[in-house]
């Protein structure tokens, strides 16, 4: 986990919308989203500190972290320190979030699969998190575990419908994420959202 110490300044919202095909193919890859996401929900860290999260070693961290800087999604932060070998440098997300052009899955076949490498990867990460989060519950204060939420819902919607209620659930979370969030109360922490929203296929 990023030193809490060093603190981060609220962002203007800069939301990357991916349509080049090489973009994709960087972030389908399990470590590079890892250490995307994790830039992005915890903020400015070194390789050496995003290790853990994504179960690699320093050295690793700072070659995929590279990769991502080639492709212009992380840089190195405002207060890096000089000199070091690149594991105790800071990196943050250039942006403030970032989604997949929609319009691509219907573009050619290799962009087809790229994006739904990305996807893949992302709904990977996501129970990852979630298997993590229950193995360490206990350990956490009362507050926090009775506040978690693992709920599903089946619902019956039109396209239009389905839309308009993702749309609001996007605008009530979008003024709690963590790179846009300016002075957060005392007692505030990281915490991992997740919203899928898919038509069943059994009829």
């Amino acid at each position: 986990m990023p030193s809490q110490s060093r603190g981060r300044p609220a962002r203007e919202e800069s939301r990357y919308v991916v349509d080049d095909v090489r973009v994709l193919a960087a972030l389908a890859h399990p470590v590079r989203v890892g250490l995307l996401n994790h830039l992005l929900e915890l903020g400015p860290a070194t390789a050496t500190e995003c290790a853990p999260s994504v179960g690699v070693s320093p050295s690793a961290c700072s070659y995929h972290l590279r990769h991502l800087e080639r492709f212009g999604l992380v840089e190195r932060a405002p207060d890096e320190a000089a000199g070091g070998d690149g594991r105790n440098r800071p990196w943050q997300a250039r942006y403030t979030g970032y989604s997949v052009d929609p319009i691509t899955v219907k573009a050619d076949r290799g962009r087809r699969r790229a994006v739904y490498a990305v996807l893949a990867t992302g709904i990977e990460r996501n129970a990852r998190l979630a298997e993590q989060y229950l193995q360490q519950a206990p350990s956490l204060p009362d507050a926090w575990q009775q506040a978690a939420e693992f709920n599903s819902y089946g619902v019956t919607v039109t396209p239009r419908e389905l839309a308009t209620l993702s749309k609001a659930i996007d605008a009530l979370i979008r003024p709690y994420l963590s790179p846009t969030r300016a002075d957060p109360p005392a007692g505030a922490a990281p915490v991992h959202v997740t919203l899928q929203m898919f038509r069943r296929l059994e009829r």
